[in-house]
């Protein structure tokens, strides 16, 4: 790269820059771990809405060399990816049903209050 994109405008961390190379190296660990834009941020030490216009800018340099960042794994995903949702469904019910027993058991006149 030459010295003028070295680093990708609008870079900005804390009064230094990220070089262009920073952000795809951490980018492509974060993308080797199954990792999310969220995680890139931290990675990277700035702010989550920092992150798209720095992938976007490089996806952007990338495609003169018909080359394109991996997609992250969406964060609403990750959080959802090996979940068994069964057992969820199963964990709410139960929590429902020990709602219904303790709202029943507070309206039985033999059954006192602990505040």
């Amino acid at each position: 790269m030459n010295k003028k994109s070295e680093t990708l405008p609008g870079s900005y961390r804390s009064n230094s820059l990220i070089s262009a190379q920073e952000f795809i190296e951490k980018y492509m660990e974060v993308y080797r771990a199954g990792g999310t834009n969220k995680d890139l941020a931290t990675k990277l030490g700035v702010k989550l809405q920092q992150v798209y216009p720095l992938r976007d800018r490089t996806n952007k340099i990338l495609k003169s060399e018909n080359t394109q960042l991996p997609p992250l794994i969406p964060v609403d995903r990750k959080y959802g990816s090996g979940l068994n949702t069964q057992e969820l469904a199963e964990l709410v019910r139960k929590e429902l049903e020990n709602d219904s027993e303790h709202h029943a058991n507070m309206s039985r006149p033999d059954i006192h209050r602990i505040h």
